[in-house]
């Protein structure tokens, strides 16, 4: 009985750790500046597969509108780079960006997480936003940790660069 306290507690403990780290980290980028090379304008039509490349990730995503609510549908993988140099991803976390016409963060989401696999995996993925008021643009970025074949870790990182506080 007293064993299955502990583990109770623990589980509470720990799920009220995640739920803090989560409200502490949801306005990191705000306001934050977009590298310009990962800037994409708004979509004109909707429907349209968009291209998005970077040094480690590549997706391919169309936007549709429901009413006020927009749906971005895509497909993320790693670019052929890294599936050549690396063996494994460790942890992988890849992001979207809502932009005003400054290029700087209004909003933005996990888009995709990727953890121990290989590199050859493809994800899905589907979310539906509402447009941020102001926003004239869109970025992808990511964060994550790759692996190689004698298991060196590499992190890697395309973000938004928040300003000296």
């Amino acid at each position: 009985m007293k064993k299955m306290i502990e583990l109770r507690n623990l589980f509470l403990f720990s799920l009220l750790f995640m739920l803090l780290g989560c409200q502490a980290t949801t306005g990191y980028y705000r306001g934050a500046l977009a590298p310009s090379d990962t800037v994409a304008s708004l979509p004109d039509e909707t429907g349209i597969v968009r291209h998005w490349e970077d040094l480690y990730a590549v997706v391919d995503y169309s936007w549709r509108q429901d009413g006020k609510k927009w749906i971005i549908d895509g497909v993320f993988k790693f670019s052929d780079r890294t599936r050549g140099m690396m063996a494994r991803v460790d942890d992988f976390d890849l992001k979207f960006f809502f932009l005003n016409q400054e290029q700087r963060v209004l909003e933005y989401f996990d888009l995709v997480w990727v953890a121990g696999a290989q590199l050859n995996r493809e994800a899905d993925f589907s979310h539906t936003v509402v447009l941020p008021e102001g926003a004239a643009a869109v970025s992808f970025g990511y964060e994550g940790k790759l692996v190689d074949e004698e298991g060196f870790v590499e992190k890697v990182w395309k973000l938004p660069l928040r300003a000296a506080e």
